[in-house]
């Protein structure tokens, strides 16, 4: 990369209701945590940065959903998902009322 290149990279963002109330448990205990500075929590939801390998990404007591939704996220090229209330829920992924 040159110096006057910039990295970027893509984020997604989705409605915290595609969350598991057991994932919003983790995400904020992750956050409080926030070891490897990936996952933040703030008002309106969750950051959370991604590993460019899937295996990276795994956390401990998150639902098969949480992991759909990182795979998902990973293959289409993007390597941070902002959770938010604000942000309309998709088809595409399983919804929870927490």
């Amino acid at each position: 990369m040159k110096k006057n290149e910039f990295e970027s990279y893509r984020c997604v963002c989705l409605c915290t209701t595609h969350l598991t109330a057991d994932d919003a448990e983790v995400l904020t205990e992750l956050a409080n945590i926030n070891e490897d500075k990936m996952i933040f929590d703030r008002q309106t939801g969750f950051i959370v940065k991604l590993y460019g390998e899937p295996d990276y990404n795994n956390r401990e007591g998150m639902s098969a959903s949480y992991t759909k939704i990182v795979d998902w996220a990973l293959a289409k090229g993007y390597r941070q998902i902002e959770f938010d209330h604000d942000v309309e829920p998709v088809d595409y992924f399983e919804t929870f009322q927490w």
